[in-house]
């Protein structure tokens, strides 16, 4: 339902609810699938180091804060119920904690270090080296192997990488990443994740490994999975993604990041990447998002309507719209709100609006439309004019037998209309002239407008006939 509002001299303020009160959740501001999305996995340790590990994300839509996000590669068993494998001696899972915002396009990469049993360590910075705020939180889960080998996954063999919300018994699945070099290869799939043939959950003794994962189902379009057998490829699981375009929607970088021939294949062990070198040729620590506006906008106009402005838009499509404001200035500069129109929702059918400033300024005015989307983001349009100092109100009001009305220079030609806007008379007006007298005698009693032609629109005053 839309609403409306009139603010006529006044400040307006936007009065911002949390989202989140104490004790509450934060389930409508979590993440959909592919908001976040794996773009390179190092299996072996960092040529920094000797057992920190890294891997890369993207966030492809803007991450709010308070947000917790986690991040394993335990594997996915689908059955009766379907859960994550039970194994924690060489599978782990990172949580991540956010306290600020994080926008569209942000590389994060993580390293993990595991050097002993009791020492179990994870940083993170974005592509361009900046540490994560001082507020997120990192911390560590299982891992748990006494020996310490090659945690948190083989050097040689790789793993799987999850990214969920919520609980474990039930998660909301945002990306699945497979980075296999096995000769583990029976009851693999071609989308290259293991399945398990016999529909019973864990029936197959593979699933106890910590390699082992099926694909989380509705995650096919959400997903990458490069896997080869490790006595017939030589490619080795440090896996990095090479940018096949510049700019792109959520929708244009997840096609891309999706296509395996955009990803870097290493063929020898020791390569691990550096992620904060940047991917691809251009070396981006930044992916460039296209900007997609919430509202297409199909017509937008201000004309007069009597002694008011009015104002009409219409729309196309709306996508997390919150509301509309209506700016006016009698200068073209300082512009205050004098009007809401709230929305709040997402449309793909063409949506007309119409707003009225019904005390314009006896001068030029002077109206903007504003768009806000609903997490504060501002589009405002163009500027459009309308003058009411063109028509002064005619006199006497009401009238029985003439009325007398002045006009500015400009006007080319007035129009008397009935209440209906029956064209009723034509009235030249005289060069230079700026006044003139109408009869009405011979006009009903009733309501009646006189309208003022200029280059730029028509200005409407009303009178009443006795």
């Amino acid at each position: 339902m839309k609403k409306y509002y009139t603010l006529k001299n006044v400040f307006h303020f936007l009065l911002i609810i949390p989202a989140l009160l104490t004790g509450t959740s934060n389930a409508n501001a979590a993440l959909q699938k592919g908001d976040l999305a794996v773009i390179g996995m190092n299996a072996v340790a960092d040529q920094t180091s000797a057992t920190a590990r890294s891997f890369a994300v993207v966030a492809l839509s803007k991450i709010a804060a308070d947000e917790i996000i986690k991040i394993t590669d335990r594997g996915w068993i689908v059955g009766t119920p379907s859960s994550f494998t039970t194994g924690t001696a060489f599978d782990g899972t990172l949580q991540w904690e956010l306290s600020k915002e994080v926008p569209a396009g942000t590389v994060i990469i993580f390293k993990i270090d595991i050097p002993s049993a009791t020492s179990k360590t994870v940083s993170a910075t974005t592509g361009n080296g900046t540490a994560l705020p001082s507020g997120d939180k990192l911390t560590l889960s299982g891992w748990t192997n006494s020996g310490v080998v090659s945690l948190p996954w083989n050097n040689a063999t790789g793993d799987q990488l999850l990214i969920y919300q919520g609980n474990d018994t039930n998660p909301s699945f945002i990306f699945a990443f497979n980075n296999l070099r096995t000769t583990a290869m029976s009851n693999l799939g071609d989308n290259n994740w293991y399945y398990d043939p016999t529909g019973v959950s864990g029936s197959v003794a593979l699933t106890t490994g910590p390699i082992y994962s099926e694909l989380p189902p509705g995650m096919e379009d959400y997903s990458v999975a490069i896997v080869t057998h490790s006595t017939l490829s030589k490619r080795y699981p440090n896996e990095m993604y090479d940018p096949g375009i510049e700019v792109g929607t959520k929708a244009s970088w997840l096609a891309d990041i999706r296509e395996i021939g955009n990803w870097i294949h290493p063929v020898d062990v020791n390569t691990p990447h550096d992620f904060g070198l940047g991917f691809g040729a251009d070396n981006v620590t930044q992916f460039e998002m296209e900007q997609v506006l919430p509202v297409t906008l199909i017509s937008y106009s201000v004309k007069a309507d009597g002694m008011a402005a009015k104002l009409e838009w219409s729309t196309a499509i709306e996508k997390d719209n919150g509301h509309y404001e209506i700016e006016h200035a009698t200068d073209a500069k300082n512009f205050k709100v004098i009007g809401v129109v709230e929305v709040g929702g997402s449309s793909s059918v063409k949506q007309n609006y119409v707003w009225y400033d019904r005390s314009p300024a006896n001068a030029t005015n002077y109206y903007r439309l504003v768009q806000v989307d609903v997490d504060g983001k501002v589009t405002r349009y163009a500027m459009k004019s309308l003058n009411f100092s063109v028509l002064v109100a005619p006199y006497p009001n009401p009238s029985m037998e003439k009325v007398t009305i002045s006009f500015s220079k400009k006007t080319e030609a007035l129009e008397l209309t009935d209440v209906n806007g029956k064209l009723l008379r034509t009235i030249a007006i005289k060069e230079n002239e700026t006044t003139i007298t109408i009869p009405v005698s011979e006009l009903l009693p009733g309501t009646y407008f006189i309208r003022s032609l200029t280059a730029s629109g028509s200005v409407s005053s009303r009178f009443i006939k006795l």
